[in-house]
């Protein structure tokens, strides 16, 4: 079995997930991480597991340029019709609308998280609009939505971005392991 996990940030992806890619990759399953090329550093690359098939990709994870966000689905697209992963993880805003469109289109199940809605939900400006008009829809094509508190849970079903079958809580946390951000261990 092949899993994808792409995020917005090399570090993220392995602060808050290489328990899980380890963990898949103790159970022999295929992992390919999709970031950033900006986002790697040459300390963070060296922690990236060995099994683990990487693609750096084109994308501004802060930016809003209609064009350059086109060729960053684009190239995931390209990737998952490659890999042809049997899920595809998306962890932050632009992997989770670009990605779920990519997965979809080539019928590949997709799993999103939600760790915060920020500037989505922070404004009414234009930018702010169609962002959440292309978040609701990602969303809701999505097999399933996770998220880390009641806050984002509620608002989510409060404003129909996702059913509630789609929506998964994970009440305590995703099970990052604090302690290798807690100092003096």
């Amino acid at each position: 079995m092949t899993l994808l996990l792409s995020d917005n940030g090399l570090r993220a992806l392995l602060n808050f997930r290489l328990d899980v890619i380890n963990h898949f990759l103790n159970k022999n399953y295929n992992v390919v991480l999709v970031y950033p090329k900006s986002t790697s550093e040459p300390e963070l690359l060296k922690k990236i597991p060995e099994q683990c098939k990487v693609y750096e990709v084109f994308m501004i994870p802060t930016g809003n340029n209609p064009l350059k966000d086109f060729s960053y689905f684009r190239q995931l697209k390209r990737i998952f019709k490659t890999e042809k992963p049997d899920i595809v993880f998306n962890y932050t805003i632009k992997p989770n609308i670009y990605g779920t469109f990519a997965a979809k289109l080539l019928k590949i199940k997709v799993i999103d998280m939600v760790a915060g809605l920020g500037y989505v939900f922070t404004g009414n400006g234009i930018k702010n609009i169609i962002a959440r008009t292309l978040y609701k829809t990602a969303l809701r094509m999505s097999d399933r939505v996770i998220v880390l508190n009641t806050y984002n849970y509620d608002l989510l079903l409060a404003n129909k971005f996702v059913q509630k079958e789609q929506l998964i809580l994970f009440k305590g946390g995703e099970g990052v392991n604090l302690q290798q951000f807690c100092y003096g261990n």
